[in-house]
């Protein structure tokens, strides 16, 4: 289902137990260390690399979208 002015999927099966939500947080919480970690310590010559398998993308722009993406799940 889509929010019609927002055109973003509308979450229609949110947990409401206080564990549940705990728990989403941390694993989002472990996600990130490990995503962040990743792009602190990635040599600064493999980010204009292509990607093997997907000659138009650039580690740096797999990042970008990685960032991206975690910006628009955070409001």
């Amino acid at each position: 289902m889509l929010d019609e002015e927002s055109r973003s999927p509308i979450a229609t099966d949110v947990p409401t137990d206080l564990e549940t939500g705990r728990l989403l947080i941390a694993a989002w919480r472990t996600n990130n260390r490990v995503t962040m970690y990743f792009i602190e310590n990635l040599p600064s010559e493999l980010w204009s690399s292509a990607v093997p398998g997907i000659p138009r993308r650039t580690v740096r722009m797999i990042a970008a979208h990685i960032h991206n993406a975690d910006a628009c799940g955070s409001r």
